[in-house]
């Protein structure tokens, strides 16, 4: 089976790359399904009118992704849109963007899996480092403990790229839930080290 795979260098994108179980390709040609990973992150409720116009292009962009390919598509979302549904307080411009692109990925695609990715975490330091500097454990790290709970729910990578390639290889129409791990914060602070 051959995958395309866009956000190709992202740490998820690495992540799963490193599995063999499937083909991986670069591009949307000659594969039997797309994979859509990349999305720029942004966690502020307001956006800089330059944030606001990159995640406008963002949702523009998959669309017009989506719309070129007639095939199976799996794409990355987040657990941030229930939190939205639960209670408004997490619409962010990401979470919202997700939130009308799983719909539009729903009402227009006859193959689909929606991925509703948590916060990722791991135990090893190798990863930790290949993370963005604005997620929790890099944060962690550096001693910032500001606005990290002192328990919540996180995805392990490993979990996260075992559940996805069985997703896609056996593939069903439908909303993808990954089983998270409450975490405390003190145990956080030890992972990696």
């Amino acid at each position: 089976m051959k995958i395309g795979l866009t956000g190709w260098g992202g740490f998820l994108a690495t992540k799963l790359r490193k599995r063999t179980d499937v083909e991986w390709a670069e591009r949307t040609e000659d594969i039997d399904c797309l994979v859509l990973m990349g999305s720029p992150t942004f966690t502020d409720a307001e956006l800089d009118q330059h944030d606001a116009q990159v995640i406008h292009q963002y949702v523009r962009e998959t669309i017009r992704i989506i719309d070129r390919y007639d095939g199976p598509i799996v794409f990355a979302s987040t657990t941030g849109v229930d939190d939205m549904h639960l209670d408004h307080k997490g619409s962010t411009s990401y979470n919202l963007g997700k939130f009308y692109l799983e719909n539009y990925v729903i009402n227009n695609c006859d193959k689909y899996i929606i991925l509703r990715i948590g916060t990722i975490v791991s135990d090893k330091l190798s990863d930790i480092q290949l993370m963005k500097p604005d997620r929790l454990q890099q944060r962690i790290l550096r001693k910032d403990y500001s606005n990290i709970p002192m328990e919540d729910y996180y995805l392990d990578v490993d979990v996260f790229v075992d559940t996805t390639v069985d997703a896609i290889l056996n593939f069903k129409n439908g909303i993808l839930e990954y089983p998270l791990e409450k975490i405390t914060l003190p145990k956080l602070i030890k992972m990696g080290t």
